[in-house]
């Protein structure tokens, strides 16, 4: 199973950073419910076939937030 260490930035919001599936930082990103964001589901095709990435929403704006990640290696392969 592939394992991802992302870090979630936004405005007025602590800083959240963790290691786990796509699957679970979907789960954090419904939960968070940050603005201009899709189901979560958009970022699986791309971080899947990407070793790492990032993605911001509305730059310089009042609802400012980003997204980054890296892929870890899978301690179990």
């Amino acid at each position: 199973m592939t394992h991802y260490a992302w870090t979630i930035e936004a405005k007025g919001r602590q800083t959240i950073k963790k290691v786990t599936t796509i699957e679970d930082m979907h789960d954090v990103l419904r939960v968070l419910e940050l603005p201009g964001v899709a189901p979560p589901d958009w970022i699986t095709m791309e971080t899947e076939s990407a070793e790492h990435g990032s993605y911001m929403h509305n730059h310089g704006g009042d609802d400012e937030w980003s997204l980054t990640w890296t892929k870890v290696d899978d301690p179990g392969a």
